[in-house]
């Protein structure tokens, strides 16, 4: 017996159908040409990159993958930027030591 989300009202139904659209979309990501696929997610930490560098990043770093044979659209890359203020080393920020590096 399939689950009937009709039966649900308020708040659960609406949970519900929160959490089958994420399903649905997971799911989705997970088919290509009807097989299953590796989805690498690439996490980038670094200072803050200049604007023209970040799409050569992303490019180069989905090639990586796409010579593996994944495809390119199952490639995620995310770039988290820290200023050098929020970030340290051996309990200095990297503002105080790398403070004569040309950004």
């Amino acid at each position: 017996m399939d689950f009937n989300p009709d039966v649900l009202r308020g708040k659960a139904r609406t949970e519900y159908l929160m959490w089958f659209a994420e399903y649905r979309l997971l799911k989705k990501c997970m088919l290509f040409n009807n097989e299953v696929i590796d989805m690498p997610i690439v996490n980038i930490e670094s200072w803050p990159l200049e604007k023209e560098k970040k799409p050569v990043m992303i490019r180069k770093i989905t090639e990586v993958f796409t010579e593996m044979g994944i495809p390119a659209q199952a490639v995620t890359v995310v770039i988290h930027e820290t200023e050098l203020e929020n970030w340290g080393i051996a309990g200095e920020q990297h503002s105080v030591i790398f403070k004569d590096v040309k950004k």
